[in-house]
Order: C-alpha cells, then sequence, then structure tokens
C-alpha cells in the first residue's frame, strides 16, 4: 500500500484516498475560486435582465395584436420573471453540482 501512496502522490487518475491528499484539500481546490462565483452573479442578472425584457417585448406584441392594454406588458414581465427565477434556479442547481462527480 504504501508503494501506491509513493506512485499515486500528485497523480490525477489515482482512486480517490491514494494521491496523499485529504478530502478537505481537494474540495478546497474547486471552491477556492472566485471567478466562478462571479460567473454565477453576473449569469444570474444578465439571465434575468435578457428574460424580463423579453417579457415586456412579448407582452407589447401581443398587446398590439389584441388589443392595447398594459396588462398584456405587466402579464410579459411576470412571465419573464417567473422564466428567470426558473433559469437562476436551474444555474445554482448546476453551480452546486460536484464537478468531479
Amino acid at each position: 500500500m504504501d508503494k501506491i501512496n509513493k506512485d499515486c502522490r500528485g497523480d490525477s487518475v489515482c482512486p480517490s484516498g491514494l494521491s496523499g491528499e485529504s478530502g478537505a484539500d481537494m474540495d478546497k481546490k474547486t471552491d477556492d475560486n472566485p471567478w466562478r462565483g462571479l460567473w454565477l452573479v453576473s449569469a444570474m442578472g444578465v439571465d434575468l435582465a435578457v428574460l424580463v425584457v423579453a417579457g415586456y417585448y412579448l407582452g407589447s406584441y401581443v398587446g398590439n395584436w389584441f388589443g392595447g392594454s398594459v396588462f398584456w406588458k405587466l402579464g410579459g414581465v411576470l412571465l419573464g420573471l417567473v422564466a428567470g427565477g426558473y433559469s437562476i434556479a436551474y444555474l445554482i442547481k448546476r453551480f452546486t453540482e460536484d464537478p468531479h462527480a
């Protein structure tokens, strides 16, 4: 077993626990990147903004087609907010998954 630990040190194809690093050290390497957090926050903001604006324009288009009521725009914005919420939930789910699983 000592020969395996000696040979696997630093090798990325070693079985879990044989590389000489503890699980906490391996988690620290993947979760310590601040750019991942910045990417998540940026993606959430862009998703929400794009979907709300798209909902507004969709509501405006439908409102012009069926009759110009402000409620179509409001409905489109609310639809964009709901879609943005689902999109953000999906992003958070993907962000919190283990990338090595």
